[in-house]
């Protein structure tokens, strides 16, 4: 790929939702995106939103980037726990997650300021002795970007800074709560960003679309690391439709998707969170599409296969 070439914006794809924010970049470089989100969020196409869990694939760039270097192995346990950054990274380390705690719900929709660390592990049940079955959990991530942060000396928004900066991209970590005040879904503005334990990104979906295009092309990790990164193994439980044979790489969903038209195989990352969804995927055809809305992940997901040409 050599870089992407702008297209204009044109009508969405039939049966895209309104307020839905969309990008698409083929395989040959052609990017196009557009959409609006609902009032009283920025208005355009480039308004940022949150990436949500997509920001997991780019901590899995930093740590393969990272083990390339030597600064950390992959089978390596980490000092204060008896689990691998290739465990976390697959989420087999035997962790639980968050998301389905009443008080975690209960805190994030009060206002009240985000736990520490050390607050959010005290509340966890014990964990599984790993390796363990497949179980996603964000608790893994925030262990691993404690790890990374440390072996690599810089806060994850220096890292992913230095990562997507050099591709142009403005897409940045959101810290603060004004970070999240300025994206396109309202639902999201009294959200504290630092519920969301492991970091997460706010950019444009084209930014999104770009920052894949760059993975999946070659420019952020070499052909070993990326390999890797992209070695899927089945989830041993069902996943919600439209998922038919899902799996999980290495920071990266990965699986068949029913799509009505047929199944389909795709990688990427879906992400949710107070206020909308985003749903970021490379289709067989190597066209990546990009959706974000306030809707249920399903819909966001359908979407994004509307969008690339594989209809749900």
């Amino acid at each position: 790929m050599n870089g992407p070439r702008p297209e204009r914006s044109g009508s969405p794809p039939a049966g895209l939702p309104p307020g839905m924010l969309r990008a698409r970049l083929t395989a040959d470089g052609r990017l196009s995106h557009g959409g609006a989100a609902p009032a009283p969020g920025p208005e355009g196409a480039g308004a940022p939103v949150p990436w949500w869990s997509l920001t997991k694939t780019f901590i899995a760039v930093l740590t393969l980037r990272a083990a390339a270097a030597g600064r950390l192995g992959l089978d390596t346990p980490l000092p204060e726990r008896a689990v691998t950054p290739r465990q976390l990274l697959g989420h087999r380390a035997g962790l639980p997650d968050y998301g389905g705690w009443p008080e975690y719900a209960a805190a994030v929709a009060s206002g009240a300021p985000p736990w520490s660390d050390a607050a959010l592990l005290a509340r966890m049940p014990p964990p599984a002795p790993a390796p363990a079955p497949f179980a996603y959990s964000n608790i893994g991530f925030l262990v691993l970007r404690r790890h990374l942060e440390t072996v690599e000396g810089q806060g994850l928004g220096a890292l992913l800074a230095g990562l997507l900066g050099p591709l142009g991209l403005t897409a940045r970590l959101a810290e603060t709560p004004q970070d999240m005040r300025t994206t396109a879904f309202p639902g999201g503005w009294a959200c504290h960003p630092g519920w969301v334990f492991h970091g997460t990104l706010i950019g444009p979906v084209a930014e999104a679309a770009l920052a894949l295009g760059a993975l999946f092309d070659g420019r952020l990790l070499g052909p070993e690391a990326l390999a890797a990164l992209r070695c899927a193994r089945p989830l041993e439980q069902a996943a919600p439709p439209p998922w038919l044979a899902p799996g999980y790489a290495l920071g990266l969903m990965s699986g068949t998707l029913d799509t009505g038209a047929g199944p389909c195989r795709v990688e990427g990352h879906g992400g949710a969170g107070p206020g909308s969804t985003l749903a970021a995927f490379r289709f067989p055809s190597g066209t990546i599409a990009v959706c974000a809305a306030a809707e249920a992940p399903g819909v966001t997901l359908r979407a994004a296969c509307a969008l690339a040409g594989a209809s749900a």
